[in-house]
């Protein structure tokens, strides 16, 4: 029977027209076209620049989210989600471009492109084998095919470019790849369909076994079926898996650089702080994140703390960076295992950036405890940079037991979400969740949402007073006070 209620695929593409109408008035305000995906990516081009706008990126991710509920809402089930089960292949592929340096190769080759027979030749690769990769890859947008066999660089395959020359590539020492280039993004697209899917490839298997299911030690992650070691770091360290280690770091810091978390508007306001605070950097690294807070506010104080293989790096990163800052006592490197007692009493303030995370929700609450041992209630807070997932249901959060109270800021504060799509915005945030199941497989570690954090800083003695979410970023600040 007819009806004039407007169609669920109507409603998303209403939700797609509008976003659309205000990123185009965007771009006409500023006088810019928008980038073409044809086109290579140029992160100094301003057209490009302006993705990253805060005033853009609410209206992508409604687009994104809309674009792909369309798409799987339109199709027949069957096809949707076999669809899905065979994304695998799309990574298997993308690696395969990484490692081979195709990218590379297609930007010496210029906007005409190359034959499958040509890029092989550099490459070493096999052609047909090659070709089938490059085309299922092409069927996603990466890379485009212009004539039979013939692909070139596109907008998404140039952010795999490292930027180096084919003969340094080819030449010289494969470890040597990510040393002083900009290929963060394919360091990470390597270590997503390498070490990520082959552990990703074991989690069924870790999560059936009754000898691992319930655990939550790094030594029973999934990936370790796959990578015979103690842990995935022992694995990643170990002698022979130097470039495994280079890629981890180039990775790591691009992520690092490209989320900007420490200091960015809308999070946590460290310039509130009093002169002479002390900011304890609990698994700091070589202190990067104090760095950040420093050069902002230089009247804080700094302790950073780590294992004793990495403080000499971070005496070295000091000594290069602000000799004066360590010879004056303005930051201190400690050697400290987060899982012993906390050996500073008197902080003011103690930093997780990155941390909890890493770990299962056991280990968290024992690292949290160390530092509650330690502090001072009334003075003593933890700020913990981490990722605060959605549900993927509409959630009350008032109702969420030991979140009464908690104050949002930024874009968390922001939860409306148009009608008919899903409260989290699905696709525009699914990273999140890749991310989750990435980290139990390789180290039992996990994402957490809102009761996540909750329970586990309630288990810790600690009690979360403030969430900052900046936009645009998955990166959130929760401070909480020791109870």
């Amino acid at each position: 029977m007819f009806t004039s209620k407007i169609s669920p695929l109507r409603r998303l593409v209403n939700v797609l027209s509008e976003a659309v109408t205000k990123i185009d008035a965007k771009y006409a305000s500023a006088n810019l076209e928008f980038p073409s995906l044809d086109k290579p990516f140029d992160e100094s081009d301003p057209a490009c620049l302006l993705l990253s706008d805060p005033d853009v990126v609410p209206h992508s991710s409604l687009i994104v989210a809309a674009a792909d509920q369309l798409i799987v809402s339109a199709r027949h089930p069957a096809q949707a989600i076999l669809d899905i089960a065979q994304s695998h292949t799309i990574s298997a592929s993308l690696g395969l471009v990484c490692e081979t340096s195709v990218a590379e190769i297609l930007r010496e080759a210029g906007p005409e492109g190359l034959h499958v027979k040509d890029i092989v030749a550099k490459n070493k690769m096999h052609p047909g084998k090659l070709a089938r990769a490059l085309r299922l890859l092409a069927t996603h947008h990466v890379f485009a095919e212009v004539s039979p066999d013939v692909f070139v660089n596109n907008g998404l395959s140039s952010i795999l470019d490292t930027g180096k020359s084919t003969e340094s590539l080819f030449t010289r020492p494969k470890v040597e790849k990510f040393k002083g280039a900009t290929g963060g993004y394919c360091a990470m697209v390597e270590i997503t369909s390498g070490d990520a899917l082959k552990a990703s490839a074991f989690v069924i298997d870790g999560l059936l076994d009754p000898a691992t299911s319930h655990s939550e030690e790094p030594s029973d992650a999934p990936c370790l079926r796959a990578f015979k070691a103690k842990s995935y770091f022992d694995y990643l360290y170990a002698p022979g898996n130097e470039y495994l280690k280079t890629r981890f770091q180039a990775a790591m810091g691009a992520l690092a650089a490209s989320e900007s978390s420490t200091i960015v508007p809308g999070g946590f306001p460290w310039e509130s702080l009093p002169k002479g605070t002390t900011i304890v950097d609990v698994g700091g690294g070589v202190g990067s994140a104090c760095h950040d807070i420093m050069n902002k506010n230089p009247l804080l104080k700094f302790i950073v703390q780590d294992l004793p293989s990495v403080t000499g790096g971070a005496i070295e990163y000091w000594n290069h960076h602000e000799p004066k800052a360590l010879a004056d006592g303005q930051v201190t490197i400690q050697e400290h295992d987060f899982f012993t007692p906390q050996p500073v009493k008197d902080a003011d303030v103690f930093l997780l950036r990155y941390i909890l995370h890493d770990w299962s929700n056991t280990k968290a609450i024992e690292i949290l405890k160390r530092l509650r041992e330690a502090a001072v209630p009334g003075k003593t807070k933890v700020i913990v940079i981490d990722g605060v997932i959605q549900y993927a249901c509409a959630v009350d959060r008032k109702k969420i037991r030991g979140a009464e109270g908690i104050v949002f800021e930024g874009s968390d504060k922001k939860s409306e979400v148009p009608e008919g799509l899903l409260p989290n915005l699905g696709k525009a945030g699914a990273r999140n969740y890749c991310i989750d199941l990435t980290m139990l497989a390789k180290v039992s570690g996990q994402e957490r949402t809102l009761g996540d954090h909750v329970r586990v800083m309630e288990a810790s003695g600690w009690k979360i007073k403030k969430i900052y979410s900046p936009d645009g970023r998955r990166i959130s600040h929760l401070l909480a006070e020791a109870v």
